[in-house]
């Protein structure tokens, strides 16, 4: 089958519609602490402890509110162990594991094309004056790379979320032919955050100034699970599909 994108996404809105309680109710501690853990970071600029410590907090709150939301959408409105969303168990931990793995690849991939890109760089004769227009078109062409390979492993974070195992060359299978199609489900769900982190990080002071910073963090940590929400329901939809053909092959 095919993922049917549009679907998908107006499914993602009427999903978040129907179980805004329980995901507002989920995600609300958790964005706020990250909201706080980032107020605090810049009024202590200096501290190296606290720089240290910004992208380990960053995983294990992110992993705890994307585990309550795949499971929110999955399982129903009581499948988190309490309702506010505040606990880690050896599930999380699994999740967490996955998130580090597949950043590992996806660094890897990238890596692989600046590589390649160096190579040419020195090796071809006249390189130097299109040097621009080709890193501009590996560096490209890298992140297709990523964005395709990412949708192709990430079934592993609903699975894991739900507490079965999961395997790479599993959501390798399941995901067979509809590679970019969730990617660009996945891209298109997630731009409000990447929308927001981008200016964010580009060191602007937005209207509003500090406040409006943290409403912006607060909001983004939100929004996440637009993108989570649509996950969950492309592998829903893929999952119910290689059962229906495997029960017409038997």
């Amino acid at each position: 089958m095919k993922l049917p994108i549009g679907k998908i996404l107006t499914r993602t809105v009427g999903v978040i519609a129907a179980k805004r309680a329980a995901l507002l109710r989920a995600l609300i501690l958790p964005a706020t602490a990250l909201t706080l853990f980032e107020l605090l970071v810049d009024f202590r600029p200096e501290s190296i402890l606290l720089g240290l410590a910004v992208t380990p907090v960053d995983l294990i709150v992110t992993t705890v509110y994307l585990v309550s939301c795949h499971r929110i959408v999955l399982l129903g409105d009581a499948a988190i162990p309490n309702r506010w969303g505040v606990y880690f168990t050896e599930r999380e931990l699994r999740f967490l594991l996955w998130s580090l793995l597949l950043g590992v690849i996806m660094a890897g991939i990238l890596l692989v094309a600046l590589a390649i890109l160096f190579f040419v760089a020195f090796t071809l004769p006249g390189f130097a004056a299109y040097q621009y227009r080709a890193i501009g078109v590996a560096v490209g062409a890298a992140f297709a790379v990523i964005l395709y390979v990412d949708a192709r492993l990430s079934l592993v974070f609903p699975v894991t979320a739900v507490g079965r195992d999961a395997s790479l060359r599993e959501s390798w299978r399941l995901t067979s032919g509809n590679g970019w199609r969730l990617a660009s489900i996945l891209g298109i769900a997630a731009a409000p955050v990447f929308a927001i982190v981008a200016y964010l990080m580009l060191g602007v002071t937005p209207p509003g100034g500090f406040v409006t910073k943290l409403l912006l963090i607060f909001l983004s940590s939100m929004l996440s699970s637009i993108g989570v929400t649509a996950l969950s329901l492309a592998y829903e939809m893929l999952t119910a599909a290689a059962k229906t053909a495997a029960g017409a092959a038997g």
